[in-house]
């Protein structure tokens, strides 16, 4: 297969365009990420960043579609818009925070409002300005202890030794830390 010039490009401008990267596969014990995002461009950005760093994701580009995602099942974590084309992301959270699977999920406020204090007296694990940095949402991801390598730690609570040994086993064939009591 030879690529043949274009009409006035060298042969050096023929080299073939690289192929794009497929995201990273994520483990199948990989903590999933609903992403709540009306901006294509935003919400793209941030499922890459999310499966590159070897997370599950999912999306949902209104407040309605995000609340309907969340009554089918839970998240290990939540970004969120606060402006969203139906509702207000405070009105989503309010929502999530009120009823259903997603009650104590992180959730991490991605948003252009930047007014001091705006998360205050709302349940919220981080509050991020866009444009946001890559460090800056795996950073916080990690501080909710939600990390893509299955090194999140599990308290196992047995008075039976035997069960206590099986369950850090294991937890530790499926890349957790087990803390046994």
């Amino acid at each position: 297969f030879a690529v043949l010039p274009r009409v006035g490009q060298t042969a050096l401008e023929t080299e073939a365009e690289p192929e794009p990267a497929l995201p990273a596969t994520p483990r199948i014990s990989a903590p999933t990420l609903l992403v709540v995002e009306d901006d294509p461009k935003d919400r793209a950005w941030l499922e890459r960043t999310l499966r590159e760093a070897g997370y599950a994701v999912e999306s949902a580009a209104t407040g309605k579609a995000a609340l309907a995602r969340c009554r089918e099942r839970s998240f290990d974590a939540i970004t969120l818009d606060l402006l969203l084309p139906d509702m207000s992301g405070w009105d989503v959270l309010r929502a999530l925070r009120t009823d259903g699977l997603n009650q104590t999920v992180p959730v991490i406020v991605v948003t252009v409002v930047a007014e001091a204090g705006a998360g205050v007296g709302f349940p919220i694990h981080d509050f991020l300005t866009k444009p946001v940095q890559a460090d800056e949402l795996l950073g916080s991801l990690e501080r909710a202890d939600v990390r893509p390598d299955g090194t999140s730690t599990v308290l196992v609570v047995d008075d039976d030794p035997n069960a206590l040994k099986l369950m850090e086993a294991t937890l530790k064939e499926l890349g957790y830390r087990p803390l046994s009591a």
